[in-house]
């Protein structure tokens, strides 16, 4: 299957363009409030680690080492924001004077960032392989 024609890819590489320019923006951008509370800023961040393991899971095939990382990247990106408001008790992720939970937080959050990148690097190595075991069979 080839890696740009997935809907997760360009999801994917949409939220690096135009997240990355987002988090460029006034801090304002990124602390409004969607319904229900949850600023956008955490949404922004939320997706994008999604997106990470959407865009593994699209190039891998079943039972593969890089499906396996993209489904725990998956899962952990998923549980990132539940985790937050468990930890902070709300939807801005701020801790209040609890050391032990504003640490689990934020060993859970470079957990995800680790994964997130290990992810798209893994994608990224299997694709250029591809691309060069095709460009080779075809010489």
């Amino acid at each position: 299957m080839q890696i740009l024609r997935h809907p997760s890819t360009w999801l994917a590489l949409g939220w690096l363009a135009g997240g990355v320019g987002l988090l460029t923006l006034p801090t304002t951008w990124m602390e409004a409030l969607l319904p229900g509370g949850l600023p956008f800023g955490n949404l922004l961040v939320a997706a994008g680690m999604v997106c990470a393991g959407l865009t593994g899971m699209a190039y891998s095939e079943s039972g593969s080492v890089l499906r396996l990382l993209s489904i725990v990247t998956t899962m952990v990106s998923l549980a990132w924001i539940p985790v937050g408001l468990a930890t902070s008790g709300n939807l801005n992720f701020n801790f209040y004077g609890d050391d032990m939970s504003y640490m689990l937080w934020f060993r859970y959050t470079a957990v995800a960032a680790v994964l997130g990148i290990a992810t798209l690097m893994a994608t990224l190595a299997a694709a250029i392989s591809d691309y060069v075991k095709r460009r080779h069979a075809a010489a």
